[in-house]
């Protein structure tokens, strides 16, 4: 079996085949389990299989690309609030300064 070659590609491999964090896998869990009823209600269609299992394999890809990229899901979500937060003090900030040297 050939090494891989960077530290990085040995963490993606496992994790991608089902080492995923906890709130992708609820999230997953709870799609496919909304997915059963639209299968059989209100009149059972051997499409909506179809368009379920696409839809759930739609899911499971981009969540898994959004959590191995970003090394869990719930970081994705820290950095996005954080992001957001030290933007807005950041610019406050500078308009107190502003409106304090113009006096």
């Amino acid at each position: 079996m050939k090494e891989f070659e960077h530290d990085k590609t040995k963490d993606i491999i496992p994790r991608i085949l089902g080492g995923l964090s906890i709130p992708v896998g609820v999230l997953i869990i709870f799609l496919w389990i909304l997915s059963i009823p639209l299968i059989f209600i209100p009149q059972f269609n051997p499409w909506k299989i179809l368009y379920s299992a696409l839809f759930d394999a739609t899911v499971y890809t981009v969540a898994a690309f959004v959590d191995v990229s970003n090394n869990g899901i719930h970081n994705v979500i820290k950095m996005l609030f954080s992001k957001n937060i030290e933007a807005v003090k950041i610019k406050h900030s500078k308009f107190l300064m502003k409106s304090d040297d113009s006096k």
